[in-house]
C-alpha cells in the first residue's frame, strides 16, 4: 500500500509540478518580450528543457518521502 501511495504522489508532484509550468511559463513569455508570443512553441521549448528535471525531481521527492513516511499515507504501521 506504501508504494501505490508514494507512485500516487510521484504523480501529484509531476502533474502539479507542469500545471504550475503551464501558468508561469506564459506570464515570464509576456512580461520579457512585452507581447503576447507562440504560447505552444514556449511550452514545447520548455518541456524539452525541464521536463527531465521535473519527472527526475518529482521521482526523488516521491521516493525520499515515501521511505521517511513523511508523505499521507506512505508512514509505516
Amino acid at each position: 500500500m506504501r508504494t501505490f501511495f508514494g507512485f500516487l504522489w510521484f504523480l501529484v508532484f509531476w502533474i502539479g509540478s507542469f500545471v504550475i509550468a503551464a501558468v508561469v511559463v506564459p506570464q515570464l513569455l509576456v512580461s520579457h518580450s512585452g507581447a503576447q508570443g507562440d504560447y505552444r512553441e514556449a511550452g514545447r521549448i520548455f518541456g524539452k528543457t525541464f521536463g527531465p528535471v521535473l519527472f527526475l525531481g518529482s521521482a526523488a521527492i516521491a521516493i525520499i518521502g515515501t521511505k521517511t513516511g513523511i508523505l499521507p499515507g506512505t508512514r509505516k504501521r
